[in-house]
């Protein structure tokens, strides 16, 4: 099993994070393509995927916080992962 945690400094307000992460991440074609479920309640969006991960994405004043944890061959993936999660968050 394999943690990631990813503090990202932004100068936008949390209902601006959500309301673009939902518009520009929720769609992307990698999320939509691994994540089975999705729920978004106030600034936080947790998310569950069969393919070995799970987590959430809080908005925060000046912050947008994501936690996610992998299991089976996902954590070997680690690496290429959290790569790919602050590349999508620097378009943010």
């Amino acid at each position: 099993m394999a943690r990631i945690h990813i503090e990202h400094p932004t100068s936008a307000t949390p209902e601006q994070l959500l309301e673009r992460f939902t518009k520009e991440i929720l769609p992307s074609p990698v999320f939509a393509s691994t994540v089975d479920r999705h729920e978004v309640r106030g600034n936080r969006l947790t998310f569950e995927s069969s393919k070995g991960f799970s987590g959430s994405v809080e908005a925060r004043d000046g912050a947008i916080v994501v936690d996610v944890v992998l299991s089976g061959l996902a954590a070997l993936m680690a690496g290429l992962i959290e790569k790919r999660i602050r590349e999508e968050l620097s378009r943010l």
